[in-house]
């Protein structure tokens, strides 16, 4: 089963740290259940060609808002962030640990965070994977209080407003035992609970 984690929130709030803890606590629980860990971003392409025409990826208010027109630019004239994130979603397949007879089974729980602000790709992502019985597809947002919005960018003021794309919320107002705590219980959910897998 993958479980497509979308993951929203206001830049600051926490998401690359939650993402981190969930990679832990699944190498420390469930070590040798198979159960794996990838991270992807809706704008891996985009970062990678402003990389190419000499970005240094020093995140500023410019920066970000260069990052946000190049996506625009990218999802008018050429393949859709959704498009894009479900082709790599299709292709993405992660190995467990080999077994007795030396075959490498597949990952009975395959975990792929994606980081997205927009909704509209969130939205396009879950209707893509509505009927699938293979793919799980849970939006999850991430907020804090003391964050400093950012402004700069059509994408940064999205993500301040929670949207019920992500209807799996963190508020990550306390320390960080606390927020580990929260990744814990999601894990817990998502791997013992069946809290989001389809009914059927």
């Amino acid at each position: 089963m993958k479980y497509v984690v979308l993951v929203n929130g206001p830049a600051g709030a926490g998401k690359d740290t939650f993402e981190s803890m969930c990679s832990l606590i699944v190498d420390l629980k469930y070590h040798g259940k198979n159960v794996s860990v990838t991270k992807m971003s809706a704008v891996d392409r985009v970062k990678q060609a402003a990389s190419y025409l000499g970005w240094d990826r020093v995140k500023t208010d410019e920066s970000r808002k260069m990052l946000s027109d190049l996506k625009d630019f990218a999802d008018q004239h050429i393949l859709s962030t959704a498009e894009y994130l479900i082709s790599r979603i299709d292709k993405h397949t992660t190995w467990g640990p080999f077994g007795e007879e030396g075959d490498p089974p597949k990952a009975t729980a395959d975990i792929i965070f994606i980081d997205i602000r927009e909704a509209g790709d969130a939205s396009s992502i879950n209707s893509h994977y509505e009927e699938s019985s293979d793919v799980t597809v849970i939006g999850v947002y991430i907020s804090r209080e003391s964050v400093i919005p950012v402004n700069s960018n059509r994408a940064d003021v999205l993500a301040q407003e929670w949207n019920p794309m992500f209807p799996y919320r963190i508020h990550n107002d306390g320390t960080y035992g606390e927020l580990m705590d929260e990744a814990e219980g999601f894990l817990e959910l998502l791997l013992v609970g069946n809290r989001f897998r389809p009914s059927c």
